[in-house]
This record gives structure tokens, C-alpha cells and sequence, in this order.
């Protein structure tokens, strides 16, 4: 009998703590900093939280299934951005007048175009690069861990669209 109660604590120990390991906090940071006073962003599950925050009035955007919504909301009224193929489009869109970036073997572009000319920011591993480089001098932002393209684009227009234009 004591076995079994240890053999279902165990269990419950070990599912909790696979519960936990989904939520993970993702911190994205300024330049090449890790400093706490450094944090954008805060991403834990779908939700994006403004500065080092996990608190529910610090939710910015909600990404899911490749769409990213304003705030907490899953509404299709607060689609703002959707990625699909490697292409981030405005609003619920997936037509070619309304591709904002494109991103290709971690390079990022404008629009529809896959010219060097056009790329934007270079991602390399846990840094995302201003332009066609890898320097030091050009880390625009750091991550705590690896994003996908998905995840990254949307951030990425919604922090330097006047750069992505």
C-alpha cells in the first residue's frame, strides 16, 4: 500500500512538473543585454507581456495558430497580424497585397522579396541582427531562448516597422 501511494505521488510530481516545463518564460531583451531592466517582452505559453512582467494586465499579444492578436483576446476582431509559409501578413489576410515580411533561412525581408537588398534583420540562434550582418555592434534584441519565425516576426514588425517599410 505504501508503495503505491509513493508510485502515485511520483506520478503526480512528474506530471506536474511536465505541466510547468510548457510554460516556460521567454525573455526577449534590448541590444545584447540579459539585465532584468533590459526586457521588452515576456512570453510565457501564448501570451506576450510588456517589460518583465507576467501579470494579466501587462498582456500585449496573444500569438496562436499563426495569428497574433491585440491584448488577451482570440477574438477575429483583434487579429492584427497572421503568419503563414514563412510570410507575415496584416491583419487576417494571406493575400500577396498585404505580406509585411518574409522571413528565409534566418533572414528577414520586406514585403514579398527575397533579394538581398531587401533583407531587413539576420536571426542567429539567440540574437536577432540589424541588416545583412552578425556583428556585435548591430544586436538589435536577445532572447532567452530560441523563437520560431512566427513567433519573431510579429514582434519584430510591431517593435521596428518604420525599419521594415
Amino acid at each position: 500500500m505504501k508503495s503505491i501511494k509513493f508510485g502515485v505521488i511520483f506520478l503526480m510530481v512528474l506530471f506536474g512538473m511536465q505541466l510547468c516545463a510548457g510554460e516556460e518564460e521567454i525573455k526577449i531583451y534590448r541590444g545584447d543585454s540579459t539585465s532584468w531592466s533590459n526586457v521588452i517582452f515576456t512570453v510565457k505559453g501564448s501570451k506576450w507581456y510588456r517589460g518583465d512582467s507576467t501579470s494579466w494586465s501587462n498582456i500585449v499579444y496573444t500569438y496562436q495558430k499563426g495569428k497574433w492578436y491585440r491584448g488577451d483576446s482570440t477574438s477575429w476582431s483583434n487579429i492584427i497580424y497572421t503568419y503563414q509559409d514563412g510570410k507575415l501578413y496584416r491583419g487576417d489576410s494571406t493575400s500577396w497585397s498585404n505580406i509585411l515580411l518574409t522571413y528565409r533561412e534566418g533572414k528577414v525581408y520586406r514585403r514579398d522579396s527575397t533579394s538581398w537588398s531587401n533583407i531587413v534583420f539576420t536571426i542567429q540562434g539567440k540574437k536577432l541582427y540589424r541588416g545583412d550582418s552578425t556583428s556585435w555592434s548591430n544586436i538589435v534584441l536577445t532572447f532567452s531562448e530560441e523563437l520560431r519565425p512566427g513567433e519573431l516576426l510579429g514582434m519584430v514588425y510591431s517593435l521596428y516597422q518604420g525599419d521594415c517599410m
